[in-house]
């Protein structure tokens, strides 16, 4: 059994940050202009390749969390 993704941190609005599954991995690496989704579970993944300083990254979680 695999042990499931570390949460990261929580966004505005109560949302868990998760660590991407490896299929999710595969899917930001086929689609670079993905920044990160809301996944399945509740919790919001962020793409491990994203380009986005800090301060962007910042502006997004309140977008993403409201879902």
């Amino acid at each position: 059994m695999t042990d499931a993704p570390r949460i990261i941190g929580m966004l505005p609005g109560g949302v868990e940050q998760r660590e991407p599954w490896p299929g999710e991995v595969d899917f930001f690496r086929r689609r670079p202009d993905v920044t990160g989704m809301a996944a399945e579970d509740g919790r919001v993944v962020l793409s491990p390749f994203c380009q986005l300083i800090e301060s962007q990254m910042q502006q997004l979680f309140p977008q993403i969390g409201e879902g």
